[in-house]
């Protein structure tokens, strides 16, 4: 089974969760220089709230399937799997996020130059006028927590990476101001 299809099964069956969207984009065309051929991005949201930097970091770890295991953060300059934890100071929210990948295929380029001429050509010697390179396709998916639904329902329009404290506030449930009881 795929890392894509792992994730993506555990994060529909997490009862705790709103599963948001499923963003997905083909970019092999777009990107002949980097290995990179398909772009997914789960957006969730916990079912309740979380508002703290520290809870929403421990949900963030929370979401990784036992089958895709993300590799530690010191390897973050590396494409390999990462999370990216989220973080807090007095004014904003930086918010965190899982990345996953995974090979889905290879390409192959062939050149074959008909003009007996050509010798000054890299990767070609005597009769052999055939190029040929390889490169391996990956997938790359990010699982993107969010505090709750309705922040989570922004990063289509906007891809919000942090929000601030006092926005935030904005976005947390109001205390029910129900009358003491004596």
């Amino acid at each position: 089974m795929s890392k894509f299809s792992v994730i993506e099964n555990a994060l529909r069956q997490n009862q705790s969760i709103f599963f948001i969207m499923l963003e997905s984009n083909y970019v092999l065309k777009k990107s002949p220089n980097h290995n990179l051929a398909h772009l997914i991005n789960f957006c969730v949201a916990p079912k309740s709230g979380i508002y703290e930097a520290d809870e929403l970091q421990e949900f963030l770890i929370s979401l990784i399937p036992k089958n895709a295991e993300p590799e530690p953060i010191s390897s973050i300059n590396s494409f390999s799997e990462r999370q990216e934890g989220f973080w807090g100071s007095d004014e904003v929210i930086e918010f965190g996020y899982l990345t996953f990948n995974e090979i889905i295929g290879e390409e192959i380029t062939r050149i074959t130059l008909t003009d007996e001429n050509i010798y000054l050509v890299k990767d070609l010697s005597g009769d052999n006028r055939t190029i040929e390179k390889k490169r391996q396709l990956e997938r790359r998916i990010f699982v993107r927590p969010f505090p709750n639904i309705q922040i989570a329902s922004l990063w289509p329009t906007n891809q919000i990476q942090h929000i601030s404290k006092k926005e935030l506030k904005k976005y947390q449930p109001k205390p029910f101001p129900g009358r003491r009881i004596r």
